[in-house]
């Protein structure tokens, strides 16, 4: 009985392990880019949020963006870009299962 005991508590860890790096394994990187839809010109310092997750980004001045490590489910992500002078812009993007994930993003002008 001692010994079942030992066994137990050493295979507990492996377990806890094993669980831990499926969580882990549903983070993805999304990239993206983000215009005006009337032009096609890239959008700079854009505010762009994922629902959820914990922090914010600005596009750059070519308009891009990235979110590194971003958790995933089934449901996708929904993504919400806002600019001032142009109408706010929110999406459900599906998560490609691969390590990246690329997003176009076009805002009207209000």
């Amino acid at each position: 009985m001692k010994k079942l005991f030992i066994l137990a508590m050493l295979c507990l860890p492996l377990l806890f392990f094993a669980c831990s790096r499926v969580i882990v394994d549903n983070t993805v990187t999304i990239n993206g880019f983000v215009c005006d839809s009337e032009t096609g010109e890239p959008l700079a310092n854009v505010l762009l949020t994922i629902v959820g997750h914990a922090e914010s980004r600005y596009t750059g001045d070519d308009g891009n963006f990235t979110f590194p490590n971003v958790e995933y489910n089934d449901k996708g992500i929904i993504l919400t870009a806002k600019k001032s002078g142009y109408k706010p812009n929110t999406r459900n993007f599906e998560i490609n299962r691969s390590s990246s994930t690329y997003v176009h993003l076009t805002m009207e002008k209000e």
